[in-house]
């Protein structure tokens, strides 16, 4: 899995806008013969983790932006077929400073 890295701002009315952190994820597509993936997060190696997509991610590719600096989080993707059978796929971790998206 690759992980790529983006600081994002938003802002709304007046000040100074807060720093939104964003984590891209991406990963090889599975051999066998799937219809999407799941993406899950969790703060601990080895889980628990919790599913993060709302409906069935079809790309090889997600971003999670409801991160916080400071840290680390691990993902798991798991490969969906058409019966919706569900098998772990990939794991990988993403680890945040305060200041910037690692």
């Amino acid at each position: 899995m690759t992980q790529t890295r983006r600081l994002l701002y938003t802002s709304s009315g007046t000040g100074i806008a807060v720093p939104q952190h964003f984590v891209d994820l991406s990963w090889n597509a599975s051999t066998s013969q799937v219809v999407g993936y799941n993406v899950y997060r969790g703060t601990q190696s080895g889980g628990p983790y919790i599913m993060i997509n709302s409906v069935l991610n079809a790309s090889t590719n997600f971003g999670d932006n409801n991160v916080q600096a400071g840290h680390t989080y691990f993902y798991v993707v798991t490969a969906v077929d058409a019966s919706n059978n569900e098998r772990q796929f990939l794991q990988g971790s993403a680890g945040h400073n305060p200041d910037s998206v690692e």
